[in-house]
This record gives structure tokens, sequence and C-alpha cells, in this order.
């Protein structure tokens, strides 16, 4: 999802619930071989019909292709080392709803595999 669709999305689902606390992290990871990943995440909470619900965007550099390094000592695994894009991006959106029996976010399955609101 780009960002003018994901601003859309939001400015619409202010529009129809209200307020949207909105909240921004960047972390780094590492894949076997050292090298790090930035992802980014935002996040909106809502109060819906359905109950408390979370909407999570992930973006990070796109995985052009993945390089695997083995090895053939007994007992060791091998290594994924990714190549990632300098200038395109991924974005993945998941839905959370709030379950008050388990105290945590549960994922939402969506049929279609569209957001709509």
């Amino acid at each position: 999802m780009q960002d003018d669709k994901w601003d859309d999305l939001i400015d619409s689902l202010e529009m129809k619930f209200g307020k949207v606390d909105r909240k921004h992290r960047s972390t780094i990871t590492t894949d076997d071989v050292g090298h790090e990943i930035k992802n980014d995440e935002e996040w909106i909470e809502f109060e819906s019909p359905l109950g408390k619900m979370k909407l999570i965007r992930v973006t990070r550099p796109m995985i052009i292709d993945k390089k695997f390094h083995y090895t053939h000592t007994g007992g060791s695994k091998g290594k994924v080392e990714y190549v990632l894009s300098d200038t395109e991006l991924s974005h993945k959106v998941t839905l959370y709803q709030w379950n008050n029996i388990k105290q945590d976010w549960q994922e939402m399955e969506l049929p279609s595999g569209e957001l709509k609101f």
C-alpha cells in the first residue's frame, strides 16, 4: 500500500470512526550473514462496531534475491543472505482485533485480501 493510499485510508477511518491513535517506530533486523535491514512500522488503533482494532503497516526494502550459504560440516546449518533494493520498498498491511478473552491482539483473516472500510 503506497503512502498516498495509506493516508487516504487513515482519513476515511477518522471520518467513519472518530479519533484514531497513530504511532510509528523504526527497527533494525539482521539476516544470517549480518546485513542490517531497516523496518518502519506504523500502526493505528481505533474503535469500530467490531470493537478495538489495530492496523499495522510495515515498510522495508524490497528483497531482490536470496543467497544461500551452505556448509558441509555436520551439525551446522546454512545461512541466508538477502539482497535488498536501494530504491524500491515493500509494504505489508495487517489488521488486528482486540480479543477480550485472551487480552491480546488477534490477526483478522480477510477473505478477499483487501481492506475495505
